[in-house]
């Protein structure tokens, strides 16, 4: 008796979870539709703006764990070096190991995203109007624009609008500006 009705039970489960499967593939494919229609109709600035405050979003989620996984968990898997354990090691553990994300942090960076999504747009349509092809020389030409002119203005975007988001003053967006400007450049064009 009580195998039928497991079995029963188990019917309808796994039944009810295809039907959501199924459902969720159906919407999956449908929104999939929709951001294609995007990319390559006419609301491609939306989809560039949106797809650029997304990733700027997503990629601090992710440093943010990074972040915390570096601090309070890496010891654990990966320690410096061999040490007795003492009762104040797990007290600070236990007392730090919760995760905390700083969701405006997230928010900011998701604006300063949806801020460079435009710039990002325009600037590479009107690379691929001035400079049509993708030959050699074409591609070093656009990669030189790239570089020179895009690279210092999203970096310029991102640290005025972090700055702004954050309520900092003038002097001290345009101090953080003239410091870490150069090494970012430098950085990020070696990332690409």
């Amino acid at each position: 008796m009580y195998s039928t009705i497991l079995y029963k039970w188990a019917f309808c489960v796994s039944y009810y979870l295809v039907s959501v499967l199924l459902f969720l593939e159906i919407i999956a494919a449908r929104l999939s539709e929709i951001y294609i229609f995007g990319c390559v109709g006419k609301y491609l600035l939306v989809t560039n703006t949106v797809s650029c405050g997304l990733m700027m979003a997503a990629g601090d989620v992710i440093q943010q764990r990074s972040e915390y996984w570096k601090k309070h968990c890496s010891h654990k898997y990966f320690p410096s070096s061999v040490m007795a354990a003492s009762p104040e090691d797990e007290k600070v553990t236990t007392i730090s190991s919760t995760y905390g994300h700083d969701y405006m942090r997230t928010r900011n960076m998701m604006i300063v995203g949806l801020l460079q999504g435009p710039f990002h747009h325009w600037f590479y349509m009107l690379l691929d109007k001035i400079l049509p092809g993708r030959n050699a020389k074409s591609v070093l030409k656009k990669t030189f624009l790239d570089q020179s002119l895009a690279s210092p203005m999203c970096l310029t975007i991102f640290f005025v609008g972090l700055g702004i988001l954050e309520s900092r003053k003038i002097e001290e967006i345009s101090k953080e500006l003239k410091l870490k400007f150069g090494e970012t450049w430098k950085v990020r064009d070696y990332t690409r």
